[in-house]
């Protein structure tokens, strides 16, 4: 099978997924996902009370920005500390492994239930018979 560019830049970034999981351990995932998470949902929630201030577009952005990498800074340290504490080193790098390795896969599922980087994808073309996806 010859490997297009997008699917050399699939392993690439599969693999640096994998990298961080490895080096960051599952603490590290697990926080910066958490951090992710928490920054989005108040983003969302607070954004419609952020308009009503009448402030400009651009003043509610870069408000909501900074509010979103305070926040995450924050979630991310509070859980990091937490779970490292939890998990030993060993464990902690194998599971940041295992669920990189998760994250990795879903990312080439997703991609690969997109039509329009299935035609350009030679990995891409080969997994929703594998795994059993419908093509639309």
């Amino acid at each position: 099978m010859n490997l297009q560019p997008l699917d050399w830049a699939l392993v690439a970034l599969s693999s640096l997924i994998f990298l961080m999981g490895l080096f960051r351990g599952f603490s590290g995932i697990f926080a910066m996902a958490a951090g992710g998470m928490v920054s989005a949902a108040l983003v969302a929630y607070g954004w419609p009370r952020l308009a009503s201030l009448g402030y400009s577009l651009a003043a509610n952005i870069a408000i909501a920005f900074v509010t979103a990498v305070v926040v995450f800074g924050i979630v991310r340290m509070c859980v990091q500390k937490a779970v490292g504490t939890l998990l030993a080193q060993p464990a902690d790098s194998i599971l940041g492994c295992v669920i990189a390795a998760a994250c990795a896969g879903l990312l080439l599922l997703a991609i690969a239930s997109n039509p329009s980087f299935r035609e350009r994808s030679s990995l891409a073309m080969k997994v929703p018979s594998d795994a059993g996806l419908r093509s639309y």
